[in-house]
């Protein structure tokens, strides 16, 4: 028969085997559950064999579970918690020039222009003017494929890994763009179609502008357009980073700048031949009508 000493020798000992399991478990963040369960139950024996014990056991329990206890609130405070956030609406940033021709409706001429500068000024393609006023436009010698890669995957791995090599940025509509050039390496430009690459953009730009303000986005960049041109006329940035730019900004009447228009005129970067500027070689790729 349990006397009433034995029940409490009992009641101590679970309560002990319940303590020390909660210690471990905060301890040890809730893993490895079954040496806790051991643990506890060691604890629980021990301080039922052994009652004296119960006491000086119980109160480092209590002490350390305290201290856990205290420190998992701190983090709990200071820890913030990641929220799942659907951003609807507003302006949609981090579109590239013929993005931004796209959205204004411009003509596929114009976004060739913008295009093709980007990638002469990368260095991923060049061109060749003959007598007759042709143009053929093929990748650099880096950029060229392999004979032996005949796969358009394997084209545009080895391309994207070149670009990384350059530390440049080959995007994916530029991509295609170089795909396009490769294909049609021997014709002139308007011999063949670019509307792979206009239809990509088209599709880039849907997706990427899903979900934002399109009437707050096209004027966002009309002034990013107008305070970058700014900032080149001042001298803060560099006139061929924004080529594309100031190109976008004359063919959407954005903003006229006298100042511009001559430093474009007497520019003549190292992709350009020595006989043309930029205005020039420009005027000349728009003017080409498109099969």
């Amino acid at each position: 028969m349990m006397t009433a000493f034995s029940s409490a020798r009992l009641l101590a000992g679970l309560l002990i085997a319940l303590g020390a399991w909660w210690v471990y478990h905060r301890l040890f963040l809730g893993t490895g559950r079954l040496p806790g369960v051991l643990i506890a139950i060691l604890f629980g024996v021990v301080s039922y064999n052994f009652p004296d014990n119960g006491i000086p056991i119980i109160t480092v329990l209590f002490i350390f579970g305290s201290f856990l206890e205290l420190r998992r609130w701190i983090k709990k405070e200071d820890y913030s918690y990641s929220h799942l956030i659907y951003e609807g609406g507003g302006i949609r940033r981090g579109l590239t020039s013929e993005e931004v021709g796209v959205l204004n409706h411009l003509d596929r001429s114009s976004l060739f222009v913008l295009g093709l500068i980007k990638l002469l000024k990368k260095g991923f393609v060049e061109y060749k003017q003959f007598p007759d006023g042709g143009i053929t436009i093929k990748p650099t010698n880096e950029l060229a494929p392999s004979s032996e890669v005949l796969h358009p995957q394997s084209r545009r791995e080895a391309r994207q890994f070149t670009a990384r090599q350059k530390k440049e940025l080959l995007t994916s509509s530029e991509d295609v763009l170089v795909e396009i050039f490769i294909q049609n390496s021997n014709l002139s430009v308007g011999e063949y179609s670019i509307q792979p690459w206009i239809d990509f953009i088209n599709r880039e730009v849907q997706a990427k502008i899903s979900g934002y303000d399109q009437t707050q986005t096209v004027d966002y960049y009309q002034n990013y357009i107008n305070h970058r041109l700014d900032g080149v006329a001042a001298g803060y940035f560099e006139l061929e980073d924004y080529f594309d730019w100031l190109f976008l900004s004359a063919y959407l009447g954005v903003n006229n700048h006298s100042n511009l228009t001559k430093l474009l005129q007497n520019s003549r970067p190292g992709w350009i031949h020595e006989s043309e500027n930029v205005v020039s070689f420009a005027n000349l790729i728009r003017s080409v009508r498109w099969t």
